[in-house]
Parts: structure tokens; sequence; C-alpha cells
């Protein structure tokens, strides 16, 4: 799901580092400029309620830094990586 979405973020042109450690917070799969934030969460390990806690703990943490979070579900990103990049660059105004 991750080479989807970097596949889309190509195609766009759009910059991005990967598998990036913010401030020993967490290990984001993709750091765009302006401090944005995509996560792409497998379903099966990210529906488990412990992980569903950190995550949501991480997402915190990092909001109160200041980046925004995008997590994108595995189901989501199958379907129209187009459409998932799309919905982030909306809410962003790119």
């Amino acid at each position: 799901i991750e080479l989807l979405i970097e596949g889309e973020l190509k195609r766009r042109r759009i910059p991005y580092k990967k598998q990036v450690l913010i401030e020993m917070i967490s290990m984001v799969d993709f750091l765009l400029p302006s401090q944005i934030i995509i996560q792409c969460d497998g379903e099966y390990w990210h529906g488990k309620k412990i992980v569903k806690n950190r995550d949501w703990n991480q997402d915190f943490l990092l909001n109160f830094k200041g980046y925004e979070v995008f997590r994108l579900k595995e189901s989501e990103i199958l379907k129209s990586p187009t459409k998932s990049i799309s919905r982030i660059m909306r809410k962003i105004n790119v």
C-alpha cells in the first residue's frame, strides 16, 4: 500500500521523504513539505485496539508539535490511491 501511495506522490511530483523518524515520536510513512504526514495503515495490524491507541497517541503528539497527520486505510488505498491523495490535497489546499 505504501508503494501505491509513493507512486501517486511521484506521479503528481509532490516532494516527500519516506520512513522518517519524527522527534522520537513515530516513524512515519511519508513526510511532505509543511509538516504534512501520511500514514498508510494496513487494516489487520492497525485494526487492533492496542495499535489504534498507539496511533492515536502518536497523532496527538505530532499534532501538538505542529504536524498534520493523515491516515489512509488499506482498503481506501487499494480502491484508489489517486482518490486517497486527492482527498488529502483538497484538505491542505494544494
